[in-house]
């Protein structure tokens, strides 16, 4: 859990993977397609599920 600065409550941060973008490289050269999965899970920043942003502190702020 993290505390996201921007819609101020404890949420999960989730990478999401753009799955068009990887459809269309995947059926045109699949090599290109694999490295865009590996680079969703391994290098893409993780984002909040209610905002979308990606301005994180630690999850145990007392804010109420």
């Amino acid at each position: 859990m993290k505390y996201c600065n921007n819609c101020e409550q404890n949420v999960e941060p989730e990478g999401k993977v753009n799955w068009l973008i990887f459809a269309v490289l995947f059926l045109f050269a699949i090599i290109p397609g694999i490295f865009y999965l590996l680079y969703c899970f391994t290098f893409k920043s993780k984002t909040c599920p209610q905002c979308g942003a990606a301005n994180f502190s630690a999850a145990d702020h007392d804010h109420s």
